[in-house]
């Protein structure tokens, strides 16, 4: 989940991965959002082809809005002390932490922000994961280290 938020931000701290964004319109069609990602105010009840909103920083697409994605770990409680990814619980049956909202969300529930969670076994039209194999580099550069991948 701390992998997520990391990725979808982006070196960013704003609502969304714009340098200081902020969820204007939480329950209509926010004007930084709607440059991002599909939500409820703009994808007509559906989910799109990826790369058709603005990529954040890192070249990643979709990180607001048109699917929720499952995170590995479970919803951990915050707290104050600084940790270096922390991790929820991951014993079976735990409920997993979802992230970036879906087409169907409202504009504060696609924020970098907002996590949820469901059960195991929950499925549908809503969901997806995120797969990385890895980022593409200008040609000349050297192939990236499994550590620079990582």
């Amino acid at each position: 989940e701390a992998q997520w938020e990391y990725a979808c931000r982006a070196g960013t701290q704003g609502a969304f991965h714009i340098e200081e964004s902020k969820c204007t319109k939480p329950k209509g069609i926010d004007p930084v959002l709607d440059q991002l990602g599909w939500y409820n105010a703009n994808s007509n009840s559906k989910t799109h082809p990826v790369k058709a909103k603005a990529a954040n920083d890192w070249g990643l697409y979709d990180m607001h809005g048109n699917v929720w994605e499952w995170c590995r770990d479970g919803k951990r409680e915050y707290s104050i002390e600084t940790k270096v990814n922390p991790i929820g619980p991951v014993e079976k049956g735990a409920g997993r932490v979802v992230r970036g909202g879906s087409w169907d969300s409202r504009a504060q529930f696609c924020r970098a922000a907002f996590r949820s969670r469901w059960p195991p076994g929950f499925d549908g039209d809503r969901n997806g994961l995120r797969l990385s194999a890895g980022q593409e580099h200008e040609k000349g550069e050297a192939e990236p280290t499994t550590a620079e991948r990582s």
